[in-house]
């Protein structure tokens, strides 16, 4: 006989896999959070596209429906809320297009690009539906809020509400202190560029945005002297401005081919719509040394 005993070991179990019924529980949740991160993007990628085209097709009813379904799935979508201000500014809904930039501003930070962008909307809409007061305000507001911490936008936005008092002074909602606090400012804009120029003169050269930025500052500041009463300065402004396009326009023409506008039929265009406000304020300040009151 054998001295070996058998084993008391049991049996080891078989192996088992995970149950049947995991695996597509598994697949379903990594689906659902898949659909959780990504669908609502998406979703409001693909409605915002389609808002686009029915805004550009005029269809004004669908575009906001559309903005709508953009937003119940983003609600911070600032692309959307533009559009929707757009259609209500189509529609000449000057309240509502407050609404939805009061609803961006909700959720941009006001220092930010799109904080920015919808104050900017805001200052352009009161002064449309000739809130002037407000939107001098509002003007002001954007200056602080760039000195504060967009030093990069500071003299645009400047510009912006020198202009902002100068249309202001025109509906005769704007006082004599406001144009010449607004003059005073705009003139330490154009020392800051005359310095900056210099600068990039001695670095190989001025670009040609610097340039058209000044020809737009030269055309506020010269609106603003003519309800400052400075009106043949005004005038003498306003045809340097003009001039100084016609030198723009000339340099960007015979420029060599590497310094060349990338797209010389935007570049004409973006020259006739700065052209367009100098000629119209010409006119205002030939009239004004006529018939204008003090």
């Amino acid at each position: 006989m054998s001295d070996q005993q058998p084993s008391r070991r049991p049996p080891s179990a078989p192996r088992r896999g995970p149950p049947r019924l995991l695996i597509p529980l598994v697949f379903a949740g990594v689906l659902a959070a898949y659909g959780l991160l990504f669908l609502p993007a998406q979703m409001a990628a693909w409605r915002l596209a389609v808002a686009r085209r029915q805004a550009a097709a005029e269809d004004w009813p669908a575009a906001l429906a559309s903005v709508d379904e953009v937003l119940a799935w983003d609600r911070r979508n600032v692309e959307a809320l533009h559009v929707k201000i757009g259609v209500h500014m189509q529609q000449g809904d000057l309240d509502a297009a407050l609404r939805a930039i009061d609803d961006g501003l909700a959720v941009a930070d006001p220092a930010s690009d799109a904080g920015l962008g919808f104050l900017t909307q805001r200052v352009e809409i009161l002064q449309r539906a000739q809130r002037h007061a407000e939107a001098i305000k509002g003007a002001g507001q954007l200056v602080e809020i760039c000195k504060a911490s967009r030093r990069d936008e500071l003299m645009r936005m400047i510009n912006q509400r020198a202009y902002v008092v100068a249309r202001a002074a025109a509906a005769k909602s704007a006082s004599r202190k406001e144009v010449l606090e607004a003059l005073a400012d705009m003139a330490a804009v154009f020392q800051r560029l005359r310095l900056d120029s210099a600068a990039a003169a001695q670095q190989g050269g001025v670009p040609l945005d610097r340039w058209l930025e000044e020809a737009m500052y030269l055309d506020t500041f010269a609106y603003l002297r003519l309800f400052a009463g400075q009106r043949e300065a005004a005038l003498r402004d306003l045809s340097r401005a003009e001039a100084w396009c016609d030198l723009i326009e000339s340099v960007a023409e015979s420029a060599p081919t590497t310094n060349k506008p990338t797209d010389m039929a935007q570049f004409q265009r973006q020259m006739r719509q700065m052209r367009a406000p100098i000629l119209r304020h010409r006119a205002e300040a030939l009239a004004s040394l006529g018939n204008f009151d003090d």
